[in-house]
């Protein structure tokens, strides 16, 4: 199964953005800072650059899920101990830019659309990614498809089990709910 991209629009002016930046004359540390930061932006914005940190994201993991419901439940901020992570880490995604032999508007944006995916984790899940090494890298080399074995490799290694639950706001949805949803649309289910 291949991962699909929910932004589309947005990646599309990124990609734009980054080839502008490779095509000007600029200062390689302020052109490295820019892309860093459009990286970031390509996971947390919409289509309409609305800034969509959580709600909207269409992978979450199954924790993450209970954890908004257990939040609310407990009186505490519904995001709390939430992270926004990067199925691909960002860095990979900026050395995979920067190693194309040419770097135009449809290799950036092939490499966006393919591996700049976010996906909703607990901090304790973070800390399971850290502690395994993989906090800015991959389980493994990528190859070049957005396979879901592919894309979210680490959370595989992991044993992290994540869901795709597309535009849908997980802070209205009951307990029995979460349960239907998370047996319902579970990408990787960990052993």
């Amino acid at each position: 199964m291949n991962v699909t991209s929910f932004n589309e629009k947005n990646k599309q002016n990124i990609a734009s953005t980054i080839d502008i930046l490779f095509k000007n004359n600029i200062p390689e540390y302020l052109r490295k800072m820019l892309i860093a930061r459009l990286i970031w932006a390509v996971t947390e914005n919409s289509d309409e650059g609305v800034k969509m940190k959580y709600i909207g994201q269409p992978f979450w993991s199954a924790n993450a899920i209970k954890l908004v419901h257990e939040n609310l439940s407990n009186g505490l901020k519904w995001d709390f101990d939430l992270r926004h992570e990067h199925s691909v880490p960002k860095i990979e995604i900026i050395n995979m830019i920067y190693n194309l032999k040419i770097k135009c508007f449809d290799a950036i944006y092939n490499i966006l659309n393919t591996f700049a995916h976010a996906v909703v984790i607990t901090k304790d899940e973070d800390n399971i990614l850290n502690k395994n090494g993989l906090k800015s890298k991959m389980s493994y080399t990528i190859c070049n498809n957005n396979e879901i074995e592919n894309v979210f490799s680490r959370y595989i290694f992991c044993k992290i089990n994540i869901c795709k639950i597309n535009n849908l706001d997980v802070r209205k949805i009951s307990l029995d709910e979460i349960d239907d949803l998370i047996e319902k649309c579970l990408i990787f289910k960990g052993q």
